[in-house]
């Protein structure tokens, strides 16, 4: 009698759950952080199959329940901790009375059990499609640790956030509505101000986020291959077979991605410096390629994941 194989649930391999315990320098891990899921969910119609699952009622209007949050609970039905694994919305606007809802979870999913509490929801959807998805990719202890990195991307605003020492914390790249944005910041950090748990063996905990909305959560993988050309370091020691005016403008351009439009370069200006940026003139990109290839590795995985979220439908890159 052969036996039964139990079909895989897909978890993520977060950082936080997994690997933080272990004794190792220049750990690159690449995970999916957020995925939203949207569709057609008639939530009054199936409150018994919510409350089955673990999913709260949080908020009601005019009677109508408009959010729910899932909730970690232990075997004996005790409330583990206050925050949502994941929520459940009614969308505002034209399509609230079609029961347009949307899932979103920022994947911090611990079991098999829970995961299957939210996928539980999602096959409860009509026309279920994924309108957000944010991949995740974690730099802990490297050498070089330092917030050093920067965007060195044309004609794309940036955002810098600072410390009081100075310092820089976070640079986002791209507007927070656009389809695409980067986030770089430190991830110890902001860890260390949520009071979370943090090995002692934790050094140092840098992030690179890539956040994808709408048509661009279909080109996840190229998307965050691209986010990784433009991510570097200075390094000015490339510099010097430069000509000097070559190299004063490289080390403008370095120090002030943000300068890298044209509004303050002429077309043919920017693009030659483009061209010498590309090239990593005065720029170090090793651990951009480190994540390259770790990505490479496991987007096999992570594509299967992204899939287990829409049931029996797939997300596929467009080519």
């Amino acid at each position: 009698m052969k036996q039964k194989i139990k079909k895989k649930t897909y978890l993520t391999s977060r950082s936080e759950v997994q690997n933080l315990d272990l004794l190792e320098n220049n750990l690159c891990e690449i995970s999916l952080d957020w995925i939203t899921v949207n569709g057609i969910f008639h939530a009054e119609q199936f409150i018994n199959k919510l409350h089955d699952n673990n999913w709260a009622l949080q908020d009601e209007l005019d009677g109508h329940p408009i959010k729910f949050g899932l909730k970690r609970i232990n075997s004996n039905g005790e409330l583990l901790e206050p925050h949502n694994i994941a929520t459940l919305i009614r969308n505002k606007g034209k399509n609230k009375k079609q029961g347009n809802w949307r899932l979103e979870t920022s994947n911090h999913i611990e079991s098999s059990k829970e995961k299957q509490e939210i996928l539980a929801v999602i096959r409860l959807f009509d026309d279920a499609h994924i309108t957000r998805l944010d991949i995740a990719i974690d730099y802990i202890n490297f050498a070089n640790a330092g917030m050093h990195y920067r965007f060195y991307k044309p004609n794309v605003k940036q955002y810098w956030i600072k410390e009081r020492n100075g310092t820089i914390g976070t640079i986002y790249c791209g507007s927070s509505g656009s389809t695409v944005q980067y986030r770089y910041y430190d991830k110890l950090k902001e860890r260390n101000a949520k009071k979370a748990r943090i090995p002692p063996n934790i050094k140092s905990w840098e992030r690179l986020e890539v956040k994808l909305r709408g048509k661009n959560t279909l080109n996840w993988l190229a998307e965050t291959k691209k986010a990784l050309v433009y991510f570097k370091c200075p390094d000015k020691v490339k510099l010097d077979d430069e000509k000097i005016t070559t190299k004063a403008m490289l080390e403008y351009l370095i120090n002030h991605p943000e300068r890298l439009n044209n509004k303050d370069l002429s077309k043919g200006t920017l693009a030659k410096y483009r061209k010498l940026l590309k090239q990593n003139k005065g720029l170090d990109n090793r651990l951009a390629l480190i994540a390259m290839n770790k990505l490479d590795k496991k987007a096999e995985s992570l594509r299967q994941e992204i899939n287990s979220f829409l049931n029996d439908n797939e997300l596929k890159e467009v080519s």
